[in-house]
């Protein structure tokens, strides 16, 4: 998906099988969101590379599909997407209905029934590779 974060435009991957929430580091860096030092949390990531994550954005708003969401971002360097949203979102959003085949997913979330829309073809000039 697509979403927006302090008025710049970032690909987000909805990723139940991270346990976490991610952001890039350059991201971090070119938008100047604030963060604080943490005790190292070791990641691992798909292609079985351990990293270590040392910093968080605490509180950062999100804007997906006209829905605004605050959350926290740990920093790690990922590839692919600019924000990597975990099991640390979703479970903030209740019981959600997902349809893979149309990259749907519908929740309620204050009071009203959400449906976001996965991206089918993300524009790759959004996606940041290292």
């Amino acid at each position: 998906m697509t979403g927006t974060l302090a008025d710049h435009r970032v690909v987000l991957l909805v990723d139940g099988g991270s346990t976490h929430n991610f952001v890039q580091p350059t991201l971090v860096t070119q938008l100047g969101l604030p963060c604080r030092s943490i005790s190292p949390l070791r990641v691992m990531v798909g292609n079985g590379q351990h990293l270590d994550c040392s910093a968080i954005c605490e509180g950062v708003s999100i804007l997906i599909q006209d829905v605004k969401f605050t959350l926290d971002l740990h920093v790690l360097p990922i590839v692919g997407a600019n924000v990597v949203l975990g099991v640390q979102w979703l479970k903030t959003l209740g019981p959600i209905l997902t349809d893979y085949g149309s990259l749907k997913m519908q929740f309620f979330y204050q009071n009203q029934l959400i449906e976001l829309k996965g991206d089918t073809a993300i524009d790759s000039r959004f996606l940041t590779h290292h």
